[in-house]
């Protein structure tokens, strides 16, 4: 409705079209002359790219014009200009009546983020940790520790759960092929997180964050009663 939803619907469908494209292209392209690994490189790299991204969301989450935004003057105070173009490092929420600051750099949205990071983790064990050696290994490592940081600051569930689902399935996968150490590290790994929690008082902060996400559900569940009202 207006020129505003026009614009959206154009941003939103061109990412689906150049996502589409991407896809087909790699479909496509013979594996000698863009080898799967690349690829997986690739990802890899953009999940290490989004944790330095959230850790300087989480020392200094500013949030200011972009020059392009400058450049267009009042066009670029548009609601939809500006939420795409502005350079917003983290989003800004009360948990326990304490600021926390979710990132969300490169994307304007935290759950935008979360989505990216959910997605590309499995990417990063397999090149940095799975298949990695010595001193590669030991980088991925510490990656990884340091991604926890931005990531549990995100407090975003879908990401948790995503990650969650991946290590269960890839542990029983691995321990019906008779390799039983990974479900084993995690579960240790698990009793030692909720022990944390629940010594910490951090459960706390978990049910305020939930308690806090109700508007959000709702909003969600809206959005896919009107998508199914407005579908052939």
């Amino acid at each position: 409705r207006g020129a505003g939803a026009l614009m959206q619907f154009a941003n939103r469908w061109s990412l689906f079209a150049c996502t589409l494209g991407c896809v087909l292209w790699l479909a496509n392209l013979p594996e000698h002359l863009l080898p799967t690994s690349r690829v997986e490189r690739w990802l890899a790299l953009g999940w290490v790219w989004l944790m330095l991204f959230g850790v300087l969301a989480v020392i200094s989450p500013f949030d200011t014009l972009s020059p392009i935004q400058y450049a267009l003057g009042p066009l670029g105070r548009v609601p939809f200009i500006d939420d795409i173009s502005r350079w917003r490092m983290a989003e800004i929420q009360k948990v326990l009546n304490i600021r926390l600051a979710r990132p969300s750099a490169p994307f304007s949205k935290t759950n935008g983020w979360g989505a990216a990071s959910g997605l590309l983790i499995p990417f990063f064990i397999k090149v940095w940790l799975v298949e990695a050696r010595g001193r590669r290994r030991m980088l991925g490592v510490a990656f990884l520790f340091i991604g926890l940081i931005p990531m549990a600051f995100s407090v975003n569930r879908g990401m948790v759960i995503s990650v969650a689902v991946a290590l269960v399935y890839l542990a029983i996968r691995r321990a019906m092929n008779g390799h039983v150490r990974p479900l084993v590290i995690l579960l240790v790994a698990t009793a030692a997180i909720v022990g944390t929690l629940v010594a910490t008082g951090a459960t706390a902060g978990i049910a305020d964050r939930l308690a806090v996400a109700d508007d959000s559900n709702t909003t969600r569940g809206n959005v896919y009663v009107l998508a199914y009202q407005g579908s052939p």
